[in-house]
């Protein structure tokens, strides 16, 4: 199972139709994150991914359950 969510954050950033680097830079994440997370990721890596990507399903990203957009109305606290 290792990789798991790497796995997905790969097939979110090609969604996404963007570089593994930039994702990194407009999360607020370390240069190499995506190619360094296995089968876990942090609570707080975890909330700049949100705050950056409100559409991604956060429950698909960590358990592959559900859909990996969001769909229907989404808002942004603070922005």
């Amino acid at each position: 199972m290792a990789g798991v969510i790497k796995e997905r954050l790969l097939q979110f950033i090609n969604i996404e139709n963007i570089e593994k680097a930039r994702f990194e830079k407009e999360s607020g994440l370390s240069n190499g994150f995506v190619d360094k997370v296995g089968s876990t990721i942090r609570s707080k890596s975890l909330d700049k991914i949100r705050k950056q990507f409100p559409h991604l399903n956060i429950v698909w990203l960590l358990t592959g359950e559900g859909e990996m957009l969001k769909t229907g109305n989404i808002h942004v606290v603070g922005d």
